[in-house]
């Protein structure tokens, strides 16, 4: 199993959060995905406020990052 950060996105006049993958690193253990949120949260939430601040004229509410694990098949590996 791989694990990646999640990115659950509030936007102003939604009803749904929107999930978006932090794609540029993937992890071994939930630990180490984790532990990337807590020393790299500055990087993450600079990251999302430039990209999704505001999308197609709704504003950014509100985040949360969150990781989450994918079966890696065994032809993957």
């Amino acid at each position: 199993m791989t694990w990646n950060i999640a990115v659950m996105l509030v936007f102003a006049g939604t009803a749904e959060p929107t999930i978006q993958y932090w794609q540029h690193q993937v992890f071994k253990s939930k630990e180490d995905c984790h532990e990337y949120i807590y020393q790299s949260k500055v990087l993450l939430v600079d990251s999302i406020l430039k990209d999704f601040r505001n999308i197609n004229g709704k504003e950014l509410n509100g985040f949360e990052f969150f990781c989450q694990g994918k079966t890696v098949a065994l032809d993957e590996v």
